[in-house]
C-alpha cells in the first residue's frame, strides 16, 4: 500500500491560499505567473520581475508572445511524467526478463 501512496501524492495538487505579490517569468516555457513572494526557492526556470515595473514588463513580455498562466508547474509535470514513464518501462522490462528466465529453467 505504501508503494502506491507516494506516487499518488506526486500526482495530486493542493490549492495555495496566499496573496499575490510578485510577477514571475519563465523564459523556457514563455509564461508569466503571478506568485507569492514568500516562495523563496522558486519554481524551475522562474525568475522574479522587479517591483514597480510590472505594467511595462507585462506589455514587453506579451509583445514577445509570453502568455499568462494559472498553472506554473509545466516543467515539473513533464519531469514527473518522464520519471514515472522510465520507472514503468524499467518495471516492464525487468518483469519480462524474469518471465523469460523462468521459461528456460
Amino acid at each position: 500500500m505504501k508503494k502506491f501512496i507516494f506516487p499518488l501524492l506526486l500526482l495530486t495538487s493542493l490549492p495555495l491560499w496566499a496573496t499575490v505579490d510578485a510577477l514571475k517569468v519563465n523564459h523556457l516555457t514563455k509564461q508569466l505567473y503571478w506568485a507569492d513572494e514568500d516562495h523563496y526557492t522558486g519554481f524551475l526556470g522562474w525568475r522574479s520581475v522587479h517591483d514597480g515595473i510590472y505594467d511595462k514588463e507585462i506589455i514587453r513580455f506579451q509583445a514577445q508572445v509570453y502568455t499568462l498562466t494559472n498553472y506554473p508547474f509545466l516543467i515539473e509535470t513533464i519531469i514527473v511524467f518522464l520519471i514515472l514513464s522510465f520507472l514503468f518501462l524499467r518495471f516492464v522490462i525487468k518483469r519480462r526478463k524474469n518471465k523469460m528466465k523462468s521459461e528456460f529453467l
